[in-house]
């Protein structure tokens, strides 16, 4: 054990049972004294300096002598002061370093091995077929549309073949829900959530300015414009408007009949 475990498994029930049947110095010098096995790595010496590092002074003898014999909550061996507890945790937290670092190894070798196959190599240098391209994007968001995209490819407005449509022709079409848009705030924000939702839509502008029409009809007066990156992000142009419910006020939260006898009394 060469490097110190700086995080440990730990159980506030243990440590509470523990120490239920000490005063409050003797509790905090065995606090104390599981913190410093944990940070010598199960080293710590038993010497007179822990009257300093336990914070009892000229009474860490006498502490020490109960917390061995009274509470059996530490011992001696070869020098050392020793806990049980703080050994069998100790032992698993080295076990969980020693699992990770297996499979961060592993997982390093195998990213060196898919760079190589990716670049026509293998390992030793002898040439073999490069992988084949999957078309699927390594970006989470655009896989997700991607993802749905192929999910419905038999109601989409693309051939299976047929590439998207070009930065430039996305443009032509966000400016057009830009006009559209009552509320024109965070123009450039809005211009990444629109191309998302369009690919949502297998890049169909129609869906999205068919909810845009239902939410200006239906959103009450009451009610301020969502901004346009929002009600994009949130899938807005797939909601259903209600006409009853969207023209009914808001409920008041505090009543003007609450107020009466306070106008009353101001008068």
């Amino acid at each position: 054990m060469t490097e110190n475990a700086l995080f440990t498994q730990y159980c506030a029930k243990d440590t509470m049972t523990d120490t239920q049947n000490m005063d409050p110095l003797t509790e905090l010098a065995y606090r104390r004294i599981c913190d410093m096995i944990y940070s010598t790595n199960d080293n710590l010496l038993d010497n007179a300096s822990l009257q300093y590092g336990t914070k009892t002074g000229a009474k860490w003898k006498k502490i020490r002598q109960e917390l061995i014999e009274v509470h059996q909550a530490i011992y001696i061996e070869d020098g050392f002061i020793r806990n049980e507890k703080c050994k069998k945790n100790l032992q698993k937290t080295y076990k969980n370093i020693e699992q990770k670092r297996l499979a961060g190894k592993a997982s390093s070798e195998k990213r060196k091995q898919l760079k190589n196959n990716d670049t026509g190599l293998t390992a030793v240098g002898a040439d073999v077929e490069a992988a084949v391209p999957t078309g699927a994007p390594t970006n989470y968001k655009n896989y997700k549309n991607y993802k749905e995209k192929n999910n419905k490819k038999e109601n989409s407005g693309l051939e299976e073949n047929e590439a998207p449509p070009t930065d430039e022709h996305i443009t032509r079409l966000f400016d057009e829900f830009w006009e559209a848009y009552p509320r024109k705030v965070a123009a450039a924000k809005a211009r990444i959530e629109f191309e998302a939702a369009l690919a949502i839509e297998d890049y169909d502008m129609t869906p999205i300015m068919e909810g845009l029409a239902r939410y200006i009809a239906g959103k009450p007066d009451w009610s301020e414009w969502c901004y346009p990156a929002t009600w994009l992000s949130g899938g807005r142009w797939r909601d259903e408007w209600d006409a009853d419910s969207a023209a009914a006020a808001p409920v008041e939260q505090f009543p003007d009949h609450l107020f009466e006898d306070e106008a009353e009394a101001s008068a």
